[in-house]
């Protein structure tokens, strides 16, 4: 990592341990961000076997090495008991990523608390969590939800990944299980890569971590999304990667608070660039407060677009119903891609009288793939 940041990963319970393991698998992406893994259940910690990682057993005197028994009340004791070590692992950092699968006892009772610290240490923190699977029943779910709030109160920014969500994509794509997992991961990657990204070294138009916290510190949901492209149309491909992630609960569409930067090859044309850049404020909220970077990069022929949103707002506007509405429409069309068929077809009638100047910005852009 090239900037000076000191930026950590707390992986707490069962699914938070588990994503630590396997994003330390490939160290290269990570090199400069410290890994902390803290669990109640003594076994599930000791798999966590890559070198370098911090581990914190929780609750020695609550659990006793024996997990939580997916009660988050427990959960929750055992992180207070463990209160100075989670102190000692997190302090001096500038930013937190808590990850953490939610639902079950350490994961979901355990963040808040490490956020909390977090808040009393002035750490900007963003929290990346998964939701279960909807064949875990009900009551897990209303556990993880519960959770979810709890931990909103304490994150600056929070990534909600559904895992339902992910578990029909790859269903459509005949993947294995593992793969369920490893698209959850690739979220929290693509949090992480994309700060790493936007404070990384410019030389044409900065930006820097004193954006990032403009935009992220206490604001609710964000939308982090990396777009990578190559060929003709390479700047505009890696925008719509950016503006849209399947397994978020967000999209770009009117958000509040942006910052986007592009990294593109010194032979990319400029109004390429232009063309890019002027379509953000399309896309998002008209008063958006829109932050932008620019560099080159020495991977030829490809261009990197890294975007942060936030400011979606409690209850939208009428204007920005119709923009949900829109996005609803442009993300139909993103899974299918995937092979996810939409709920509803638009009867063709309608689509022949549909003119191409009523056609929202939002949707023009997302629907102008099909013709590159």
């Amino acid at each position: 990592m090239q900037s000076k940041i000191k930026l950590a990963i707390f992986g707490i319970g069962g699914g938070g341990c588990n994503a630590v393991n396997r994003l330390m698998s490939t160290p290269k992406d990570f090199m400069g961000v410290k890994f902390i893994a803290a669990n109640t259940d003594a076994m599930a910690l000791d798999q966590v076997n890559q070198q370098g990682v911090t581990k914190i057993y929780l609750g020695k005197k609550v659990t006793e090495g024996m997990g939580a028994g997916s009660n988050p009340d427990i959960g929750k004791h055992a992180a207070n008991e463990s209160r100075e070590e989670i102190i000692n692992a997190i302090q001096g950092n500038n930013l937190l990523f808590i990850t953490a699968g939610m639902g079950g006892g350490t994961g979901t009772g355990g963040a808040p608390v490490v956020a909390s610290i977090a808040q009393e240490l002035k750490i900007l923190t963003v929290g990346v969590v998964t939701k279960p699977f909807r064949f875990e029943g009900s009551k897990k779910m209303k556990v993880a939800e519960a959770g979810i709030e709890d931990l909103r109160k304490y994150v600056d920014v929070l990534v909600v990944v559904p895992n339902e969500k992910a578990f029909l994509l790859a269903n459509n794509k005949e993947d294995a299980m593992v793969d369920v997992f490893r698209m959850a991961d690739n979220v929290l990657k693509q949090s992480i890569l994309g700060v790493v990204n936007i404070v990384g070294c410019h030389s044409v138009i900065n930006t820097d971590f004193a954006d990032i916290r403009t935009v992220i510190e206490k604001k609710g949901m964000v939308h982090i999304g990396i777009g990578q492209a190559s060929g003709e149309n390479r700047v505009m491909d890696a925008l719509r990667q950016a503006c849209k992630n399947p397994l978020m609960e967000t999209s770009v569409g009117g958000a509040h608070n942006v910052i986007v930067d592009i990294s593109a090859d010194s032979n990319v044309p400029a109004d390429k660039i232009s063309e890019a850049f002027n379509m953000i404020p399309e896309i998002v909220a008209p008063d958006a407060n829109i932050i932008s970077g620019f560099g080159f990069t020495n991977d030829k022929n490809e261009v990197t677009v890294t975007i942060i949103a936030t400011g979606f707002g409690d209850e939208p506007s009428r204007e920005v119903n119709d923009q949900i509405r829109t996005r609803a429409r442009a993300e139909e069309e993103l899974l299918a891609e995937f092979g996810v068929k939409p709920a509803q077809e638009k009867p063709a009638d309608d689509k022949a009288e549909e003119k191409q100047d009523n056609i929202p910005a939002f949707l023009r852009f997302m629907r102008s793939r099909e013709n590159n």
